[in-house]
């Protein structure tokens, strides 16, 4: 369950991160994308994924972290693929906005982009998986409803 208190916090400079990496690449144009026409967008997208770890998005930075294995491995590609990673940030933008107001963290949702991230990569191997961290901390017990009698004397104190 993600910190939704820390998260609202920090979505402004998530936000304004993942803007920064959209800008960029729209100025990159029909040029062919290096690291020079990318400017800092890995560094916006590391802090990004910093950001959301902490927060326990944990789908979400796997994400974030997929973003930013695929931008560093673009070097000469051409508009497709930057319209493939423009659309992912977009949408990363979408699910932190959308978690941080209240809706349901499910990552799952990211996985059509993630696909696609992943096929830039190379890779022909992602599952849904990658995305799923269910919270499997167990819940704390119930508060005891019935105290002794010894206890209520020891209270009365």
């Amino acid at each position: 369950m993600p910190d939704t208190t820390i998260l609202s916090w920090i979505t402004a400079e998530v936000d304004q991160a993942l803007e920064r990496v959209r800008d960029q690449i729209a100025r990159s144009g029909e040029a062919p994308l290096d690291a020079r026409a990318l400017g800092g967008c890995p560094e916006h997208l590391h802090q990004v994924s910093g950001a959301l770890n902490m927060v326990g998005l944990a789908g979400a930075t796997r994400f974030c972290e997929a973003l930013e294995t695929t931008l560093s491995g673009l070097n000469g590609s051409r508009g497709e693929a930057a319209e493939v990673v423009d659309r992912a940030v977009a949408e990363l933008k979408q699910f932190v906005d959308d978690v941080a107001r209240g809706e349901p963290n499910v990552p799952l949702r990211l996985y059509p982009s993630y696909q696609a991230l992943a096929a830039l990569q190379g890779r022909a191997d992602c599952a849904q998986v990658e995305l799923f961290f269910p919270d499997l901390t167990p819940p704390a017990p119930a508060h005891p409803t019935i105290i002794s009698a010894s206890m209520r004397a020891f209270f009365r104190r």
